[in-house]
């Protein structure tokens, strides 16, 4: 089962990689974290063979520290085109994703494991704290545009919500690690949601960027500004008879 996942789970990261370059989608720090995840999935089978396992821990621990990277580029790398076409917003979303650092920091600090406890346990541990501030940080961003409309590639919207679930996924299955869940079983959950995301990427994304896809707030505010705007004409034609 284990490594139908695994053989799965890679099948679909290459897809994925392989539409983002047919459709010249411009995700590159998502491409790059893919190319780190796959290469993540090699050393985690590597380790789990390995005759030295001080040096396979410390190899995949320094993969970790690269995901960590990996996570804050392509959440920054959304939070930018989100807000490409409304720099003035982006104050706010510093403030939004300041808050979403502590409640990640939070929620991070009342769940965690003494991370003393060697290598293996820090590189579980510093993975779930960016995870979990991440997580909070998009949520955070999701709820800014909603209260400040904005218009959005199809992609846009499909990318952020697949990756929405994926660190909900991924802050799930390594917070029951760090807390001593059984390793095995919390790595199949992970595993089955990151799959189904990395499918769920390679099926959705398209190569068209076609129109923008307005928010569900953006027509009503379009609406009510030319509305107001036909009755100032009217009021002005009226002065003028």
């Amino acid at each position: 089962m284990a490594t139908f996942l695994v053989a799965l789970q890679i099948a679909s990261i290459l897809a994925v990689l392989g539409r983002l370059a047919a459709f010249r989608i411009g995700l590159p720090a998502f491409a790059a974290f893919l190319v780190i995840d796959v290469i993540e999935i090699g050393i985690a089978m590597w380790a789990s063979s390995a005759t030295s396992m001080n040096e396979a821990v410390k190899v995949w621990a320094g993969c970790q520290f690269a995901l960590c990277c990996g996570y804050v580029a392509i959440a920054d790398e959304l939070r930018r085109r989100v807000l490409r076409r409304y720099p003035g917003i982006g104050h706010i979303a510093s403030v939004f994703v300041l808050v979403a650092i502590a409640i990640g920091g939070m929620i991070v600090m009342l769940t965690a494991v003494d991370p003393s406890k060697g290598l293996l346990r820090l590189a579980v541990f510093l993975p779930r704290i960016m995870v979990s501030i991440l997580f909070v940080a998009i949520g955070c961003l999701w709820l800014l545009v909603r209260h400040y409309p904005t218009d959005l590639t199809m992609n846009d919207r499909i990318h952020g919500k697949v990756l929405s679930v994926y660190l909900g996924g991924r802050s799930l299955t390594l917070l029951a690690i760090n807390v001593g869940g059984d390793p095995q079983t919390s790595a199949l959950f992970g595993m089955v949601i990151s799959t189904c995301c990395f499918i769920s990427w390679s099926l959705l994304l398209t190569g068209e960027e076609p129109d923008l896809v307005p928010s569900p707030d953006s027509s009503a505010v379009l609406d009510a500004a030319q509305q107001r705007s036909q009755r100032a004409i009217e009021e002005l034609r009226g002065i003028w008879r």
